[in-house]
């Protein structure tokens, strides 16, 4: 018979019990990486291990997931894109944890909050992340984290987002999401739309010019001119780009867009609905 054991862990509880080396314990360490992100330019790559990657699960067209991993530097880049537009707060609402001796491990769920900076407005999503630890030179440090936001389809058990912990959450909230829309009603998840269909377009990281320098570097304009031909990416729900047109080029120039592509940062999905939807976006590219 396998015995197991489960704590629950309230938001903000410390729990002076758990046994532990060295000077911090796994739910310490827990709590600055979640600290850290909610930090203006956070900084979070010395909190893992040497070989340490997170892995991003996201559903593709068909909701089948599909995996995308980051070492911790490519992670702290993606936090830091979207911290210079939104406040984010992350906040562990359940905790399950288990640990034995130099090893340990916590699944959570957490409740994430973002706020933009320019407008105020703020969007709320939930996932649920498994975080390792190893405890490496006297210190508790991330060796593995992985992270599944919520499907509209696929909603989290109740039991993870207890109501009396959340209505807290929610209440510091400016607009009432208390209740999740059915998105599987309001859009289709397998198409792809058009810019004008979207509430919001996809936004490209960086600074302003971020993406006509990158275009420009490539030869490519949003706009049709003469001597340049068309072609289509796709910005899917994650962010993610790629080439979805390009029958009309030649194969010098699919060679040069699909290394466009590659060198593109993670995008900031379109928005229809309060959700996450593919969209594409015609650029042309110089014979």
């Amino acid at each position: 018979m396998i015995i197991k054991k489960t704590y629950v862990v309230l938001i903000g509880l410390v729990i002076s019990t758990l046994m532990s080396f060295g000077q911090s314990t796994p739910i310490e360490a827990c709590d600055d990486f979640f600290n850290s992100l909610s930090i203006e330019s956070p900084t979070i790559s010395n909190l893992f291990t040497r070989g340490a990657h997170i892995t991003s699960l996201v559903y593709d067209s068909a909701g089948l997931p599909q995996n995308k991993s980051f070492t911790p530097a490519e992670f702290q880049t993606q936090i830091q894109s979207l911290s210079n537009d939104f406040n984010i707060d992350q906040k562990p609402v359940v905790l399950i944890f288990r640990q034995y001796q130099s090893l340990a491990s916590i699944y959570c769920s957490v409740w994430i909050t973002l706020t933009d900076k320019e407008t105020g407005k703020t969007l709320k999503s939930r996932s649920i992340q498994s975080l390792k630890f190893v405890r490496d030179s006297g210190a508790w440090k991330i060796n593995h984290i992985v992270i599944q936001n919520e499907h509209p389809n696929y909603p989290i058990d109740d039991e993870m987002f207890p109501i009396k912990l959340t209505q807290p959450l929610e209440s510091r909230m400016t607009q009432d999401l208390s209740v999740m829309p059915d998105f599987s009603t309001e859009y289709d998840t397998n198409k792809v739309y058009r810019m004008e269909e979207v509430d919001e377009p996809p936004v490209y990281p960086g600074t302003d010019n971020s993406l006509s320098d990158l275009l420009q570097s490539f030869d490519v304009t949003t706009q049709p001119s003469p001597g340049y031909t068309p072609f289509i990416i796709t910005i899917d729900e994650d962010g993610s780009a790629y080439l979805s047109y390009a029958h009309d080029l030649s194969g010098f120039q699919i060679s040069r867009a699909e290394s466009l592509v590659r060198s593109m940062l993670i995008w900031y999905p379109a928005i229809k609905y309060a959700a996450s939807v593919k969209c594409k976006l015609i650029l042309y590219i110089h014979d």
